[in-house]
């Protein structure tokens, strides 16, 4: 009783031991006893596992990071020049409103939303509905206007049917 009483205290600065000389070079190998040497193995393997599985989760993450980064240039890229095919005859480019954008992306590149363009007098002349739409190296721009006759309804109504099946199912672009 009096053996494993005095062995205790050795237990225990040898552990306090082993975690303060970790950092200067202290091998667990080095420990005579054994189930305090096994004990301290046991904990640095561990520790380095630790440290191997939360650097690879930073690694993971930090490429998720990227991804998604490198996937809103792309989306932002697309939305730029989309907006530009679309204002190019605009009489103030610059000045044109997007909004309610939505970006479909199979099997074309699609932008859908609405613009506000200013007439010549600097007014703002009311939001339309558009697409461009991006086939490869073709373009399919559209801005859909209310008809001005009546006998253009019919041609309107299709433009809307047109636009609201290539539009469909699009994620909303902030």
């Amino acid at each position: 009783m009096y053996r494993i009483l005095t062995a205790m205290p050795l237990i225990f600065v040898s552990v306090n031991l082993m975690a303060s000389t970790e950092d200067i070079g202290f091998k667990c190998e080095m420990i005579k006893d054994k189930p305090v040497r096994n004990l301290c193995i046991k904990d640095r393997t561990s520790k380095e596992q630790s440290n191997a599985e939360a650097a690879t989760l930073k690694i993971a993450a930090d490429e998720e990071k990227e991804k998604a980064t490198a996937e809103q240039k792309r989306l932002a890229e697309f939305v730029k020049k989309a907006e530009d095919i679309l204002t190019k005859d605009f009489k103030d480019p610059l000045g044109a409103q997007f909004t309610d954008l939505k970006i479909v992306e199979s099997p074309f590149q699609v932008l859908c939303g609405q613009v506000n363009g200013k007439n010549s007098y600097g007014a703002y002349v009311g939001s339309k509905s558009f697409y461009v739409q991006f086939m490869g190296s073709t373009v399919d721009s559209r801005i859909v206007e209310l008809p001005k006759k009546a006998a253009d309804k019919g041609v309107y109504e299709a433009e809307m049917n047109l636009l609201n099946a290539i539009c469909k199912g699009g994620k909303a672009y902030p």
